[in-house]
C-alpha cells in the first residue's frame, strides 16, 4: 500500500512540475514533412547552393524520398538544376543536359 501511495505522489509532483519551454512539443511528429523540390506555384524547385549531401534515402518505389541538404525530395524534384531520376537504398540519381550524376550516403567512418 505504501508503494502504490509512494508512486501516486510521485505521479502528482511530476504532472503539477512545468515544462521548460524547450521541453515543448514544437511539431506535430505525425504530419508528413513538407517535399522542397516542387515550388506550390509550380516554379523550378528548391536552389541549393553548394555542396549537394545526400544524407538518406527511403526507397519505395514511386513514393521514395532523399534527404539532400537536410531537405526532402521525391523522384521528379528539381535539385540545383538537376533532376532526381532514382532513388535507391543509400543512392540517387540526378539528370541534367545529357549527364548522370550519382550521389550517395556518406558513412562517417569513411571519412
Amino acid at each position: 500500500m505504501s508503494d502504490r501511495c509512494a508512486l501516486l505522489v510521485m505521479v502528482l509532483v511530476l504532472a503539477a512540475a512545468p515544462l521548460p519551454a524547450e521541453e515543448l512539443l514544437r511539431h506535430n511528429p505525425f504530419e508528413r514533412p513538407e517535399l522542397e523540390g516542387r515550388a506550390k506555384d509550380g516554379g523550378a524547385g528548391d536552389k541549393i547552393s553548394g555542396e549537394l549531401t545526400l544524407r538518406a534515402t527511403l526507397a519505395a518505389g514511386d513514393t521514395s524520398l532523399a534527404n539532400i541538404n537536410g531537405k526532402l525530395f521525391q523522384l521528379g524534384d528539381e535539385v540545383s538544376g538537376y533532376r532526381i531520376r532514382d532513388i535507391k537504398e543509400g543512392s540517387v540519381v540526378l539528370f541534367r543536359n545529357e549527364q548522370l550524376r550519382r550521389l550517395t550516403v556518406r558513412n562517417e567512418e569513411e571519412e
